[in-house]
């Protein structure tokens, strides 16, 4: 199933706060939790700006058609 726009933003994010590291955080935050770092990429994807928010979107896209290519005929059944 490929990924929508918040999974691959919320993906960025957690690559984000593994690569700064808790010491250097220093946000007020809790420590970097998958949970809590969850929460906080919902807070930041509300706040981002339309045109920002595009850049995902169309990456979703690509990801999508992508997936279409590789997997003809999937259908996602939960």
């Amino acid at each position: 199933r490929p990924p929508n726009s918040f999974m691959l933003y919320r993906k960025q994010v957690c690559k984000d706060f593994a690569r700064v590291g808790p010491r250097k955080r220093r946000t007020g935050l809790p420590p970097a939790v998958p949970g809590h770092i969850s929460k906080r990429a919902g807070i930041m994807w509300k706040a981002l700006p339309a045109e920002e928010r595009k850049v995902w979107d169309d990456l979703a896209v690509w990801h999508k058609e992508e997936h279409a290519r590789k997997y003809p005929g999937y259908v996602y059944k939960p």
